[in-house]
């Protein structure tokens, strides 16, 4: 299932004139519902469109919005304890390995810029544990896309699960010091 709708966002993505990966999309998406109940969708598709290319892009937007509707749905699904955990859009593990660490690093940005545009701009504002898990997003995001190491496999496959129950714990930890965002916390 997300093997296809990776694929299929890509398509339509690249069909709009977007120039991120559906990983990207769906790291931004999961960065902004780390810290914040509410979804800016403005801000979200911002991030996926570039808004100077609208005109064209608008004949595709319907089928934009469709694709990215179920990546929504199956990230809020994600956050259900119930659910079994997270599932990250990223390339089937038939697709070279190259690609998949171009699109886990690719995920790890969106995540940044989604945490980023929600309202934390400073990350020792987290709890240590939290603070880490950005720090080690950011590493992953510089990820070495050209490895040719024997073991890359089996670190991309770490990494995923990583990155999969991080989130989670990452979300859990800075929650309950969120109510909206981190630009509406008051200083005391």
């Amino acid at each position: 299932m997300t093997d296809a709708l990776y694929y299929q966002l890509e398509s339509t993505l690249e069909n709009s004139g977007s120039t991120i990966y559906p990983s990207e999309a769906q790291g931004a998406l999961c960065g902004m519902l780390c810290l914040s109940s509410q979804l800016d969708i403005n801000a979200w598709m911002d991030f996926i469109l570039d808004q100077s290319q609208s005109e064209s892009q608008a004949s595709y937007r319907s089928s934009l919005d469709a694709d990215l509707a179920e990546v929504q749905e199956m990230t809020a699904l994600g956050f259900n304890p119930e659910s079994g955990g997270m599932t990250l859009l990223l390339p089937s593990d038939d697709a070279p390995l190259q690609e998949r660490l171009e699109a886990l690093s690719s995920w790890c940005e969106g995540f940044l810029y989604g945490v980023g545009v929600s309202g934390l701009h400073d990350s020792k504002e987290l709890p240590e544990s939290a603070e880490e898990f950005m720090t080690d997003i950011r590493e992953i995001g510089r990820l070495d896309t050209e490895s040719e190491d024997e073991d890359a496999e089996h670190y991309y496959m770490e990494l995923v699960e990583y990155i999969r129950v991080g989130v989670l714990v990452f979300r859990e930890e800075i929650r309950p010091a969120t109510p909206t965002s981190f630009e509406n916390r008051t200083q005391h």
